[in-house]
């Protein structure tokens, strides 16, 4: 028993220094290439914190343990929207202006989403679909550019391109050394107390998985660097479905000559929470809450994660 617990604590403290590597550098980027932090956050960040999931999703699936890869990507996804999401909305500056996000970004979260509950219904990712995910990605980064204001700034970086680069790698590496950590340790206790795969993808390997947003979150926001946060949680909850699911169902068809299939028991509560706090989001962004309200939609969300873990580890 106690070396799953060194593993969490190992993993933590990789996590934590891993993201302000990554937030670092990441504002440097944005001031090197002029474009916003919010951009930043949702290509640069957004694909970098979704490794652990692509490596843990690619992993499990060419091993078969198909209900625990779909599992840790839907359950990611909720945790990105409802744990970190929320908790940002409680700590976020008041003075922070909403006008800042592109909600066609939000857009393309919900449609993803959307696309992914088709699969579900379906049971099933096969054929030449994984490349239609793999595309859409793409479609989207593009997208993301276009739409990315690029901003005229007075700042400058001390750094060169080449120790950005490097900043950004050594970030992310710890980063999925943290993640790897924390998932061995928490998948261990889970295997102890007998709970099922599909479960275990939903809530344990879920929290493991978003904990680099999680902590770059939290980071971004001490250093008022708000916009990387949530370009972060967008980011990464589409690359999640259309980068990290894709690839790993096309890895399965190449290797496995298989195709990624999908348990009914995602058809239920599980789909309706994801669809729903993905469009929760588009909602607060179009609402603009300030405040009491902009820290009591936190709560709320945050009282609505703890029942979901509770309905699905009871």
């Amino acid at each position: 028993m106690f070396f799953p617990f060194l593993s969490l604590f190992l993993g933590i403290a990789f996590l934590v220094y891993g993201g302000r590597n990554v937030v670092t550098y990441s504002v440097d980027l944005a001031i090197k290439l002029k474009v916003s932090e919010l951009f930043i956050g949702i290509v640069v960040i957004g694909l970098g914190t979704s490794l652990p999931e692509l490596f843990f999703t690619s992993y499990v699936s060419l091993e078969g343990f198909y209900d625990l890869a779909v599992g840790g990507i839907i359950g990611s996804n909720i945790a990105n929207t409802l744990l970190v999401f929320c908790l940002m909305l409680i700590f976020i500056n008041d003075n922070y202006k909403y006008e800042n996000i592109n909600q066609w970004d939000i857009y393309w979260m919900i449609f993803s989403t959307i696309f992914l509950s088709l699969f579900i219904f379906n049971g099933k990712i096969d054929d030449v679909w994984p490349i239609f995910f793999i595309i859409l990605l793409v479609l989207f980064y593009i997208h993301s550019f276009r739409g990315s204001r690029v901003i005229s700034t007075q700042q400058t970086s001390d750094f060169s391109y080449i120790r950005i680069s490097g900043g950004l790698v050594f970030g992310f590496l710890l980063l999925y050394l943290g993640t790897y950590s924390f998932i061995y340790g928490t998948k261990a206790i889970g295997h102890i107390f007998a709970i099922p795969d599909g479960i275990l993808g939903l809530s344990i390997a879920a929290i493991g998985t978003s904990a680099p947003e999680l902590l770059v979150t939290i980071i971004s926001i001490r250093k008022g660097s708000e916009n990387l946060a949530i370009g972060n949680i967008i980011g990464s909850n589409i690359t999640n479905i259309f980068g990290v699911l894709g690839l790993s169902s096309l890895l399965v068809r190449l290797v496995n000559d298989d195709s990624i299939v999908i348990s009914e028991i995602f058809t239920k509560i599980h789909l309706m929470v994801l669809i729903i706090s993905s469009i929760i989001v588009l909602f607060i962004v179009r609402v603009k809450p300030v405040g009491v309200l902009r820290k009591s939609f936190g709560y709320l969300g945050l009282i609505s994660y703890a029942l979901y873990i509770s309905y699905i580890l009871i």
